[in-house]
């Protein structure tokens, strides 16, 4: 539904736009995978900087206004704990 494969028929519609290759879209369209295996390895500071890129309204200094209250250790790995995994 977030455009991230070509559908091989039909469309899915966002407010009446098309989700596939449509970058206005998409914009508007946050997505959570059940799991990534990447993400294991990125600090939280290159997470922010894949956001920047992916996103371009992604505002740095607003994460930090957050990042006042939750304290993320920006120079730490995300780690990532699946059910049965350690």
């Amino acid at each position: 539904m977030t455009g991230i494969y070509k559908p091989d028929r039909g469309s899915v519609l966002y407010d009446g736009m098309p989700v596939y290759d449509n970058p206005e879209v998409k914009e508007r369209v946050g997505y959570v995978a059940d799991y990534n295996e990447y993400i294991r390895y990125y600090t939280v500071t290159r997470m922010v900087h894949m956001y920047e890129c992916f996103y371009p309204k992604m505002n740095k200094e607003k994460f930090n206004e957050y990042n006042q209250i939750f304290k993320l250790p920006v120079n730490k790995t995300v780690l990532l704990c699946r059910k049965g995994r350690k």
